[in-house]
């Protein structure tokens, strides 16, 4: 499925950290001790991990399925592309094919030019 949504296959962890859940007796500075008292009621483990996704349009349902197993802050940290140089030469490409395609009928569609030359005496 991974594949599908256009996940590659180079997905990174942080590292895995866990914390006591306690009861709502125990008063803690921050810093897990038993001699605080109340009840170690379980652990809660956090393990980052980051997928990056190669197919764009496929980002906002790879978040929601990460999100609906359970993960929580999922968001999407940098769009962009891959080889920012490469896209550009290809919109730059594109524009230039654009306007030479249709620069005629927008010039002919401005109506009639005046040309006035300028000059400094």
């Amino acid at each position: 499925m991974a594949n599908q949504l256009g996940v590659a296959d180079d997905a990174a962890t942080g590292e895995l950290t866990h914390h006591e859940v306690r009861d709502a007796t125990c008063k803690s500075d921050d810093t897990p001790q038993m001699s605080f008292g109340g009840a170690v009621m379980g652990f809660i483990a956090e393990l980052p991990v980051m997928l990056r996704v190669v197919a764009v349009d496929t980002a906002g349902t790879v978040v929601e399925i990460a999100a609906r197993a359970g993960a929580i802050d999922v968001a999407v940290k940098n769009l962009g592309s891959q080889d920012l140089h490469a896209a550009l030469r290809r919109a730059e490409a594109a524009a230039i094919a654009d306007a030479r395609d249709h620069a005629p009928e927008r010039i002919t569609a401005l109506g009639p030019i005046a040309v006035w030359q300028l000059s400094g005496d």
